[in-house]
């Protein structure tokens, strides 16, 4: 008797093993982060990148960890500032505030020895009880390509270089992507202890990127 799921893993097979295996690590983690959240959302992915010129001046180009302590910083500073604009008391109001998930990239894509300006991928749920609120808050730049209308925020954004957001047509596919760089063993579970306690409000830090999913 065939397998309920064949003809889905026939197709996987015709897939790179790169691809695959990519896209399962998306799937898994995309599954467990829905499994703990009820509220129905629109998601797109967002990357930021912050200016160089702070990072080499505080001489923290070597150092991973300070890096994406920096990184971090900036994008609470910018998440805080969306949610804050869709309602000042979002956060006592669940269904009115966007969830992420995101992770800091160090390293060229292709070169995983030579470091690049450090950079967050992220991906956004943002529920449908705020999701016009969210996008008169964007400026588009191409077809389904949006930046953030700063102005509208009315905070200092200098430190950033560029933010791009996207609507995901593979959600598992890039959610497998950003999990791609992540630090690995002890390194990394001694930097999400240490971001755990400075950042509770973090909602990446509770085993989302851990170290169970293969890199």
């Amino acid at each position: 008797m065939p397998m309920k799921n064949e003809p889905k893993e026939r197709q996987r097979l015709l897939w790179t093993h790169d691809y695959r295996t990519t896209y399962e690590r998306g799937e898994k983690a995309f599954l467990t982060w829905t499994k703990a959240r009820s509220i129905s959302s629109h998601y797109y992915s967002i990357t930021m990148t912050p200016n160089a010129k702070p990072i080499s001046a505080q001489r923290i180009w070597k150092d991973d960890l300070e890096r994406e302590r920096y990184t971090k910083e900036l994008w609470f500073y910018l998440i805080q500032r969306l949610n804050r604009k869709i309602d000042n008391n979002y956060l006592r109001k669940p269904h009115l505030t966007i969830q992420y998930q995101e992770a800091v990239e160090h390293y060229s894509r292709d070169d995983c020895d030579k470091r690049v300006v450090p950079h967050l991928h992220a991906t956004l749920a943002v529920p449908d009880a705020c999701h016009e609120q969210f996008k008169a808050l964007l400026i588009e730049t191409s077809k389904g390509v949006y930046t953030i209308n700063y102005v509208l925020l009315k905070g200092d954004f200098s430190a950033i270089c560029s933010v791009q957001i996207k609507d995901i047509y593979d959600i598992n596919y890039w959610i497998g992507y950003v999990m791609k760089q992540q630090l690995n063993g002890a390194e990394y579970e001694d930097q999400q202890s240490n971001q755990r306690e400075r950042y509770p409000q973090d909602e990446s830090l509770k085993g989302f990127w851990n170290t169970n999913f293969s890199r």
